[in-house]
């Protein structure tokens, strides 16, 4: 799975966003949007290797549909070079015309973060957005994708920020109307308070085990530098940078190689960012993207 964060900037201010929390931070986040000649030299790579199915998921610290010409790089990418593509947006700016032409192209899957079911509680969360226009847009975008029975995913995704809402009765709510839901853990990516962390983890906390995403994601910066692990926005530990090199040759190059090596040992106190990261039981080899997309059904 490829991540490229093509957005710096966003339209809301959410509560549980480390972007928000430390602004210092918007220094080493400085570039606006990713290069479209970066995004589609990424896409152009993946489509020659399309027999291992490798998924071009879009996100951001920001919200992508920001990028000027995100609509026309995804387009390309899952109609025209036939790579598997998804969408992760907070989906205000997901207008119907927006969604159409993605379904129309074929992505896999529209994910939208949503985090609550209720127009009070989803304003105080994310800040700056309009519950309404959210609800309107994923509902036309359902609405759209079952009339040309298309096969893309529509999705939605929340944080289970128990201070805020109930999880189960935001799970219900979203169950009735998208394809499937993710239920995020939170998570403090090194920037907020662990006093919100789920008592209930994915990974046996009383025995660290090997973290799986930098044996399965590979994580672009807006800039092109490929970062070990999407924990890292404040170290800036860098194992490639697309603008230079392929794909391929980043994945498999001793940096990176070395890295995942102290992870297996799990050697973490030896990791630069293993080392300080107490997210990591909350990422799971189970609970992810693939089974999602499995599990998921027309609504």
């Amino acid at each position: 799975m490829v991540l490229p964060q093509v957005s710096n900037v966003c339209n809301s201010n959410c509560v549980h966003c480390w972007f928000n929390s430390n602004p210092e931070l918007r220094e080493r986040f400085s570039k606006r949007f990713m290069d479209k000649e970066l995004l589609v030299k990424i896409i152009d790579e993946m489509s020659e290797h399309l027999e291992t199915k490798p998924l071009l998921r879009i996100t951001g610290t920001g919200e992508p549909l920001l990028m000027p010409e995100l609509i026309d790089c995804m387009t390309y990418a899952a109609g025209e070079k036939n790579v598997r593509t998804a969408l992760i947006t907070n989906g205000f700016l997901l207008s119907p015309e927006k969604s159409k032409r993605l379904i129309d192209a074929g992505v896999e899957a529209i994910e939208v973060s949503a985090d609550a079911s209720d127009e009070a509680t989803y304003e105080s969360i994310r800040r700056g957005l309009k519950f309404k226009t959210m609800l309107n847009n994923v509902m036309a975008a359902v609405e759209y994708r079952n009339k040309v029975n298309s096969s893309t995913r529509i999705l939605v995704s929340v944080v289970e920020n128990t201070e805020m809402i109930n999880p189960d009765e935001v799970e219900a709510f979203w169950r009735k109307r998208v394809d499937n839901v993710i239920m995020r853990k939170y998570l403090t990516y090194g920037q907020l308070s662990e006093d919100k962390y789920s008592k209930e983890t994915y990974l046996p906390a009383e025995d660290r085990v090997p973290c799986p995403y930098p044996f399965e994601r590979l994580v672009v910066m807006a800039t092109g530098e490929v970062t070990f692990c999407n924990f890292d926005v404040e170290d800036g530990l860098y194992v490639g940078d697309l603008n230079k090199d392929s794909i391929e040759k980043v994945w498999r190059n001793d940096q990176y190689e070395e890295l995942r090596a102290i992870v297996l040992k799990k050697d973490f106190e030896n990791h630069p960012l293993c080392k300080k990261c107490n997210d990591w039981k909350y990422k799971s080899w189970t609970h992810n993207f693939s089974k999602v997309l499995k599990n998921a059904k027309n609504n």
